[in-house]
């Protein structure tokens, strides 16, 4: 939160992006915060801004989360391991809409989404997985994790990633109700929203299976988001 005392607005700009607003702010000079606009039309109580980046946390680790929780965690709130690792988001936060359509801009900034199953499809084939495999549904599929990974230990527990396609992809971990709602999986386990079919989905690397999880959806959970450029 800024620090009214020692900042005082100068303008406000609004830009519009395939999926949702988004309200600059400038303040004479010293800084410029982008805020984007969460909410429907059609949910106007729900309507609100957030730094963009910097999205509204739960605290506690015992949230209880649904199909219409709008949050974004730090692992095991730690705000150091925002940067690091990046947020968890729901999938109404990550998304921002439950038609699962179209472009989805959802929490990207302007000319950028969030990817589709089509388009992690895409990337799977081109790293060398056959279309029948990558077709295949609950299941992890070939054997190409590990060009996907970071290289070394310091994201994943055991050194298996070579990172060929830049992809970087890290143990993240996730926010969701395994045997009580907490934080699991840092190193072990890197999860992010996809969208395909009319449907919520995921992919999901693991720090033990050689291949690529292709899921529906996880229920009331809170996992990564990778934005592709328009």
């Amino acid at each position: 939160m800024l620090d009214e005392r020692e900042y005082e607005c100068h303008s406000l700009e609004c830009t519009v992006g395939p999926a949702g607003a988004y309200l600059l702010v400038i303040f004479y000079g010293k800084i410029t915060e982008t805020f984007k606009v969460i909410g429907t039309d059609s949910d106007v109580m729900d309507v609100r801004l957030q730094p963009f980046g910097q999205e509204v946390k739960a605290y506690a680790d015992t949230i209880t989360l649904s199909s219409n929780s709008r949050y974004a965690f730090d692992y095991n709130n730690d705000a150091a391991n925002g940067p690091v690792y990046g947020k968890l988001y729901t999938a109404l936060s990550a998304l921002n809409t439950d038609l699962y359509t179209g472009i989805i801009q959802g929490i990207c900034p302007n000319g950028w989404h969030v990817p589709s199953d089509q388009e992690w499809l895409t990337m799977e084939i081109f790293a060398g997985m056959s279309t029948s495999v990558a077709n295949q549904m609950i299941a992890y599929r070939d054997t190409i994790a590990y060009k996907f990974k970071t290289v070394g230990t310091d994201f994943w527990i055991t050194a298996k990633g070579t990172d060929e396609l830049e992809f970087s992809a890290k143990g993240c971990g996730a926010y969701y109700d395994q045997i009580g709602w907490g934080f699991y999986f840092l190193k072990d386990r890197g999860t992010w929203w996809t969208y395909g079919f009319d449907n919520l989905m995921y992919r999901q690397l693991t720090d033990f299976q050689a291949g690529i999880w292709r899921g529906a959806t996880i229920p009331n959970a809170a996992v990564s988001v990778r934005c592709i450029m328009d």
